[in-house]
């Protein structure tokens, strides 16, 4: 996650509503990145939770960005987590091991 992003999540409860659902649309990208571009040599029934993550959070989008500062805060801090701790998941999997 880049620190442009991390300080957008950071500052959102000044965010309109529009950008709110930026946000949230980007956050959903980059979801369906990791999934397109990490997890494409998995088998689809191994995928299951990032596809019913994406369509979970697809489905209630609008519902997300209206919500309380306070509970937005929260899931965006969430994905904030995810979104790492994918990105470092997808890192140390480019690294090959040393092989002796």
């Amino acid at each position: 996650m880049t620190a442009a992003r991390e300080f957008e999540i950071a500052h959102a409860r000044r965010l309109t509503i529009e950008d709110r659902r930026c946000l949230m649309t980007r956050i959903l990208q980059q979801l369906e990145t990791y999934r397109d571009v990490t997890l494409r040599d998995v088998p689809a029934e191994k995928c299951i939770w990032i596809d019913r993550l994406i369509a979970s959070v697809s489905a209630r989008l609008p519902e997300i960005v209206a919500m309380e500062e306070e509970e937005l805060q929260n899931i965006l801090r969430g994905f904030q987590k995810l979104l790492a701790t994918l990105n470092d998941i997808s890192q140390s999997e480019a690294i090959s091991p040393t092989r002796h």
